[in-house]
């Protein structure tokens, strides 16, 4: 949906994530876990407001969810920020990102769980083509 002053759009796309595990202890001799890398689907929404000509305010939110066979996960993935247009097709940004990342895995030889977090603020040149 585009207005005159931003726009506000559904997104749909793959998150590749390359996970891998390795469980070891001083108790028992190093076990290899493995590692997986695949195309996560997610969906979410994306927007832009124009302030005024020089001042613009994105955000975007997506998500992905999965619950199959002994997996159990989640992820998602916030950002919000403020771009200053220096020229026609470049800007100066400040943001604020964080991405969620939550599996667990309950099988009959294996119990865990992964509880990834990342959040952080962003200081950024836009280049538009």
């Amino acid at each position: 949906m585009r207005r005159e002053k931003g726009y506000l759009g559904l997104t749909a796309g793959l998150y590749i994530a390359d996970i891998a595990a390795r469980l070891s202890s001083v108790n028992i001799a190093d076990r290899e876990g493995g590692d997986v890398t695949a195309p996560l689907p997610v969906i979410g929404l994306r927007g832009e407001y124009n302030l005024s000509e020089k001042w613009s305010l994105r955000a975007s939110a997506e998500y992905f969810a999965l619950e199959y066979g002994d997996f159990d996960g989640s992820l998602f993935d916030f950002y919000a920020g403020v771009d200053y247009r220096l020229f026609d097709h470049m800007a100066l940004g400040l943001g604020y990102n964080n991405v969620r990342m939550d599996v667990d895995v309950t099988a009959a030889d294996f119990d865990g769980s992964l509880d990834w977090n990342y959040d952080g603020a962003l200081i950024f040149v836009k280049i538009d083509f």
